[in-house]
Formats: structure tokens, sequence, C-alpha cells
């Protein structure tokens, strides 16, 4: 591997990972107050949420862990796995990154910032522009896998939608979107796998400790983003 395509991919992953950091920081730098979704119908009898502060510690000590996350992804792509072509390595990067504000978000108010993902969908054609530039020969064929994965998760999302009350929301379904354009359709539907694992394990801890119950809406980005660093670590999908 060329010193120079180290050098891009590991200073491109310290970029992405601050800017996941200030995402995930900005509701504590703003100082505003999160909106506290109520699950319980029964008991809900105002049209105004509940809100509740943003946890000053818990934020931080996750904004950390986001940061080394996102690091060994790029460390892991770099040295483990060799990888020279920087803008496969950032693509994964930069869906890490994304899914560690989304998850945070998600926990907190049950909704995925559009600007978040706008934000990724930004980026990612950012990096086309260079796959265009650097990788000619092999941009079109990656734009055929990542748009079969676009339709095969759209499809899949629609009827989830239909059939699963709570199961997922428009936000999961853009995150899936923005899943395909960085991973294509062998890698994403390595992650979708693994994603439903932790989501079933995780629902039925839930429920078990009576933290929820089948009704209640469960945060669904915290499964995705497990389950997606999962499968980018050890399949380098």
């Amino acid at each position: 591997m060329a010193i120079t395509e180290m050098i891009l991919q590991l200073s491109g992953t310290v970029i992405i990972g601050i800017c996941a950091v200030f995402g995930i920081l900005f509701r504590l730098l703003a100082k505003k107050k999160v909106p506290e979704i109520v699950t319980d119908t029964d008991n809900f009898d105002s049209n105004e949420p509940e809100t509740k502060e943003v946890n000053k510690t818990k934020t931080i000590i996750y904004s950390i862990i986001s940061f080394i996350s996102i690091l060994t992804v790029g460390l892991v792509f770099v040295f483990a796995f060799g990888f020279d072509d920087v803008v496969y390595t950032l693509k994964r990067v930069l869906l890490v990154a994304i899914l560690f504000v989304a998850a945070y978000y998600d926990n907190l108010e049950y909704r995925i910032p559009n600007k978040l993902i706008l934000c990724g969908l930004g980026c990612r054609a950012v990096l086309l522009i260079f796959e265009f530039i650097f990788y000619r020969d092999a941009v079109i064929g990656n734009l055929i896998s990542e748009g079969i994965a676009v339709a095969a998760l759209v499809i899949l999302s629609v009827v989830g939608l239909l059939i699963i009350r709570n199961g997922i929301g428009m936000g999961d379904i853009k995150l899936f979107i923005l899943m395909a354009l960085c991973q294509g359709i062998s890698g994403v539907m390595s992650s979708i796998f693994t994603t439903l694992i932790c989501a079933f394990f995780y629902s039925v801890f839930l429920i078990l400790t009576k933290k929820k119950s089948r009704k209640d809406f469960i945060a669904f980005a915290p499964c995705i983003l497990i389950g997606t660093f999962i499968s980018v670590i050890i399949f380098g999908a």
C-alpha cells in the first residue's frame, strides 16, 4: 500500500470522526432539551411531549466511544485488511459515523434528523466524484451494485412497514438507503443480517426486563449501528 493512500485514509477517518463527535455534542453545545416520546398512550393526556435534559456525562462518554470506534474502522481497513482503495474505506467510515450520530438521536427522540441523512448523502456524492476521477474502471459496477441494494431495501422496508406495527420508521428506511449507497448489495446484506440478529436479542431483552412491551416503540438505529459495525469490522462489508 502506498504511503499517500494510507495517509489519505487515516486523515479522512480522523476528520469524519471529529465531525461525528460534533454532531453528537450538538445538542449539548446548543443546550437544547430533547422531546421525550410517550409510548404509553393509555396514560397520555397532553398534546405537548414531556422534555428531559441531555445527560452531559453520558453524551461525552458516547462521543468518545464513537470517535474511537470510527477510528478503529479506518485502522482495521488500512492495517488489518490492507485496503488501498481510499474511497472504499472512507465510504464505510462515513457510514459508521452517520450511524453513531443517528443512534444517539434515535435513542433520545425516536427519530433520525433529516439533516443528518442529507449530510450523509452529500458526503457520499463527494466520494462519488472521487470514484469517477480515480477509480473509473470500478465505478459503474459499484453504482449498479448500490442501485440494486437501494431497490431491494426499499421493497423489504415497505413490506416490513405493512406487516410489522412499530417495527421500523421512515428514518430507518432512509438509513437503509444510505447503507446501500455506501456498501453495495453484498455489504449491505451482511449488515442487515447482523442488524436483525442484534434487534431480535435487544427486543427480547427489553421485553423480558419489562422495560418495553410489544406495543412500544423501540429505537432501531442503535441495532443498525451495532449490526453494521460488526459486519464492517469482521467482514469488511
